[in-house]
């Protein structure tokens, strides 16, 4: 594995759709003879006039696939699809793999547009002259000469519609995640497959990650399906992109093998669900019987799997120029990024207007053959041309040499000189670390910024987070938290809290810490120091001591981030809140946070106080943190599109009424008791479904003040458990309660 975590990148079977098929190979010249043609001669002035033509356009099938999971079989699966795809990909491990990738699509292209013009084009080579220039760049002027003379010596052959394929592996817990997360909704050609062990992982997936590289906050299942948020165009219409493979040895008999995939389509859907992946996901999880990576049985399957995905999708016309322009930066290893305005000049001397370059950038980026960050951050002033090359630099970043840890020891705390990152690049290295700076995966500071003892010598920093190896795990219930909705985008990141923090409190300084989940920074104007610590999707806000225009500087800064996302994708809404967790929860871990007894901030009480535990338990300084907390969201609200209450609505009421109805083994009595409502006599069967519904529509018109109306309900229901003797309703009577409440956790 390489260090990216991108095992490889491959362009699979170019110009065909299905294994190799000679006959499907045809030139120009051998269909004359079912055509009447006739011949003309093309000079480069001519060829040019082609590829800058509007109506010359080819056919495309656009293909993203990342193999990516808990288990091997992601790795084994892209193996498998480079060996059954072109006999030019095997072997390859990086990158796309030669200059030939390109030419099924250029003659796919030309030879669509001669057949409908009824011509054998005739490309003299003979008469070619290398001095002739066409183009005022010398890189397109070349790369015109190459492409006659490649159609002068190899005609037009190949199909009239082209399969262009990427096939990326990588692990859930490398940084290539990370940077494709931030990409969301505009890799609207990504597929993906998840793979997890039957056997190994099926009762790990509620536990945290064990990967190094990996925050142990959520439940490996939610890391597994957020993976899918990936596949997710802007407008939220694409539907059974992402499937998922359940891997086994082939020892489980068949009967318990499908009840071991039944329980895992079981625990799988309400959290889908909850996450937002739902409609992503395909319905049913395939099985695969792995034992051998060379069987070549398992590589048919993974082929015929892959077909189906190249059968349904539907292919784009594009323009020639778009493949000329393409196919140039496909030959020159040498260009990894291209500044975005030499990328204008090169578009228009090629034909295309500003429209059709973000037509081009926005296309080739859907299927992982560019980035182009700008659709992002429109201050991004680099196209990436090779994403993979790019991200295998980029590593080194998270991974720094004992050579340079030694030089700079300032690297471990995740500040890394500009001078260590303008070596690193070669002279590259704004194009590099303004990409982390547009995904806030980092920020720039300067050193007036930064609490030093050396390094004064260099003016400039990164501030990293991520490159960071250890996480800070201490359970603090005093301090007040940040909790995010489970289908929340995580955009509250260190990088892009310490940017705000600092943009709005310039005289504040980075405290650095050897934490990669923390972020400590004093402000020296009040001497206050706050420690932010992410447990996604809780983040701890610690001060040192109460203070209300530091706590009204951090609401602010959540404000505006979130007001930032929304602003930069419409579609996007993050649902959060400030709580405070309640003294009767005596939590274990952190991870059990967004399943804790807590209190939404502001409180509504005049005095600030909360609950009587909370109020025994509140010392002086306690109670100034927290009206210090509470002013400052008063002054400075969520808004109302942002808050994150756990409603309920009368539709999830109702379905969850219809669902209890069918749990036979727990009476109608019981469910009034448990909710304390009074009905009159007993209910017959034609009646129990209804009567169910009142009795939960009636609780809740008489809780509707309460915080967490989901919460409570689905926790009503968890305690039903002890009223129901049957083992198959205490199950359904969870599922019910964790459908409702997906962060419930039977500790608490």
């Amino acid at each position: 594995m390489d260090p990216t975590g991108i095992q490889s990148e491959l362009v699979v079977g170019l110009g065909m759709d299905e294994l190799p098929n000679k006959s499907n190979n045809t030139s120009v010249n051998e269909s004359a003879e079912h055509c009447q043609l006739s011949n003309r001669s093309y000079d480069l002035k001519e060829l040019l006039s082609l590829i800058k033509e509007s109506t010359s356009t080819v056919k495309v099938n656009p293909i993203l696939l990342s193999c990516s999971g808990l288990s091997k079989g992601r790795a084994i699966a892209a193996e498998h699809l480079a060996i059954r795809g072109d006999s030019k990909a095997e072997g390859a491990t990086d990158q796309f793999l030669a200059e030939s990738n390109f030419e099924p699509v250029l003659f796919s292209a030309f030879k669509e547009l001669f057949t409908s013009q009824r011509v054998i084009p005739d490309f003299n080579n003979a008469t070619l002259s290398t001095a002739t220039c066409i183009f005022d760049s010398p890189d397109l002027n070349e790369h015109l000469h190459f492409i006659y003379k490649l159609l002068s010596n190899k005609g037009l052959t190949g199909r009239s519609s082209i399969n262009i394929i990427n096939i990326w592996s990588f692990a859930i817990n490398r940084i290539i995640r990370h940077f494709l997360a931030s990409m969301q909704g505009h890799l609207y050609n990504h597929y993906m497959w998840l793979f997890l062990d039957l056997e190994d992982d099926i009762d790990n997936l509620d536990k945290p990650p064990e990967f190094a590289e990996l925050m142990s906050w959520r439940p490996r299942l939610h890391y597994l399906l957020r993976s899918c948020k990936i596949s997710e165009d802007k407008e939220k219409e694409r539907r059974r992109v992402c499937t998922i493979y359940a891997k086994h040895s082939g020892t489980i008999a068949n009967e318990k093998l499908q009840e071991k995939v039944q329980i895992l389509e079981d625990r799988i859907q309400p959290v889908a669900k909850r996450i937002g992946v739902s409609g992503l996901l395909q319905e049913k999880i395939e099985k695969i019987h792995s034992e051998d990576s060379n069987d070549n049985s398992l590589s048919q399957y993974f082929h015929q799997r892959f077909q189906l995905i190249v059968n349904e999708k539907k292919y784009d016309e594009i323009p020639i120029s778009w493949v000329f322009l393409r196919s140039l930066f496909h030959r020159y290893e040498r260009k990894i990024t291209i500044p975005r305005e030499e990328l204008q000049i090169m578009a228009k001397e090629c034909g295309m207007d500003d429209k059709s370059l973000k037509g081009f950038c926005k296309f080739y980026t859907s299927f992982g053959s560019i980035f182009d960050l700008s659709l992002i951050d429109p201050n991004y002033q680099h196209v990436i041309l090779k994403p993979v090359s790019f991200l295998k630099a980029l590593d080194c970043l998270f991974d720094p040499s004992s050579e340079n840890l030694e030089k700079y020891p300032i690297m471990r705390f995740g500040v890394i000189p500009e001078v260590v990152c303008t070596k690193q690049f070669d002279g590259h290295m704004d194009s590099f670390m303004s990409a982390l700076v547009a995904l806030n995966l980092a920020v720039r500071v300067h050193k007036i910024q930064l609490e030093l003892q050396s390094h004064a010598t260099n003016k400039h920093f990164y501030y990293i987070p991520l490159s960071r190896e250890n996480n800070a795990t201490e359970v603090d219930q005093k301090s007040i938290h940040v909790l995010t909705s489970i289908d929340t985008p995580h955009i509250f990141k260190q990088a892009t809290f310490t940017k705000y923090f600092l943009d709005r409190r310039p005289q504040a300084k980075l405290v650095p810490t050897e934490y990669r989940n923390q972020t400590i920074i004093k402000d020296t104007t009040t001497g206050t120091t706050v420690t932010l610590t992410s447990h996604s999707p809780a983040t701890k806000l610690h001060l040192d001591k109460p203070n209300h225009e530091v706590c009204s500087c951090i609401v602010q800064v959540y404000n505006d981030i979130a007001k930032e996302a929304i602003k930069n994708n419409a579609k996007i809404v993050v649902n959060y809140k400030f709580i405070k967790i309640c003294a009767r929860t005596n939590l274990p871990s952190v991870q059990l946070i967004p399943s804790s007894d807590y209190h939404i901030l502001p409180n509504d009480n005049p005095d600030d106080r909360l609950c009587s535990d909370c109020n025994d338990a509140n010392t002086e300084a306690d109670v100034k943190l927290l009206q210090a907390w509470n002013k400052a969201l008063q002054e400075y609200p969520i808004e109302r599109l942002c808050w994150s209450s756990g409603d309920l609505k009368p539709s999830d009421i109702a379905e969850v009424a219809e669902r209890l109805a069918l749990v036979s083994s727990v009476s109608t009595d019981d469910i009034a008791i448990a909710f304390e409502i009074e009905i009159n006599g007993p209910v017959g069967e034609d009646q129990r479904a209804t009567m169910i519904a009142y009795i939960l529509f009636s609780w809740h018109m008489s809780n509707r003040d309460i915080q967490e109306p989901r919460r409570n309900l689905a926790r009503k229901i968890f305690a039903l458990e002890s009223c129901c003797e049957a083992e198959e309703g205490r199950i359904d009577l969870k599922r019910i309660a964790k459908d409702l409440d997906v962060e419930l956790h039977e500790l608490l």
